[in-house]
């Protein structure tokens, strides 16, 4: 996402290779690199939520193993 962001100044300062100074080319680059900026974040924000979705499923998982545990010690009459 970093090396997008770096080419959309590029392309908007008017140095990319294949824009070159061209207004048309260089709004066409810009829309492209901001479609896949905007769809690079979207996906960090689902791995982001996906990631702590699983970090506190984890951790209700690793209570509930501990008290299992705690069960099978004590010894169930």
């Amino acid at each position: 996402m970093i090396y997008k962001n770096i080419q959309q100044f590029i392309v908007a300062e008017g140095n990319d290779e294949l824009a070159g100074s061209d207004p048309i080319k260089m709004d066409i680059g810009n829309k492209v690199l901001k479609e896949l900026i905007d769809k690079d974040v979207n996906t960090a924000h689902r791995l982001y939520l996906w990631q702590g979705r699983l970090f506190y499923g984890g951790m209700i998982f690793y209570f509930i193993w501990h008290l299992y545990g705690m069960y099978l010690v004590t010894g169930s009459e």
